[in-house]
């Protein structure tokens, strides 16, 4: 966002609050006041806030009860005189933090390298728990599987010559006609 970053600072608001040093969670509770602030309410933010003790929740509670709205800035950088000060609504600003969040996304993901699923698997019990007849063994087979899957979203290679996914996904669809 155009006055306060709010997308950077959100990320790391947790870090500050859960930080052993008292001025250090003090600082972190007056940042994640002014980007409620600035949002408009504590909602965008409530996964932040559901983490916080509840001395804490009543210390943000406090603060966003005597300044409800955003401050708007008094400095500016030098490189910024002469510009007019722009300021987000709160629908603006919440726009910014999802777009952030989206694109944060994607890049991490971009840069997460792909499991082949073909190298990790027989690492796993999969083979032998799809063998056994009882169903409980067949779903520790399945979590095996999705496990060997990485993180989520999931990023497997591509199929491939030496990648094929069609026996694995003819031995799925045969465990669920059962």
């Amino acid at each position: 966002t155009g006055v306060l970053p709010i997308p950077k600072l959100s990320a790391n608001s947790e870090t500050l609050i859960a930080h052993s040093n008292a001025q250090a969670r003090e600082a972190g509770i007056k940042l994640l006041a002014e980007m409620c602030q600035a949002l408009g309410s504590k909602a965008p933010l409530q996964s932040i806030v559901d983490k916080l003790k509840t001395s804490q929740q009543s210390q943000l509670d406090s603060l966003l009860d005597a300044q409800p709205s955003a401050n708007v800035p008094s400095r500016r950088l030098r490189c910024k005189m002469g510009e007019p000060v722009s300021t987000q609504s709160p629908e603006e600003a919440l726009a910014a933090l999802k777009k952030s969040q989206e694109e944060n996304e994607a890049k991490m993901h971009a840069a997460r390298p792909r499991v082949n699923l073909f190298k990790v698997l027989p690492q796993t019990c999969y083979k032998e728990k799809m063998k056994l007849d009882k169903w409980s063994e067949k779903v520790a087979a399945l979590d095996a599987l999705i496990t060997s899957g990485g993180e989520q979203p999931y990023k497997l290679c591509l199929p491939s010559g030496s990648v094929n996914y069609t026996p694995l996904i003819r031995e799925l669809r045969q465990l669920l006609s059962h």
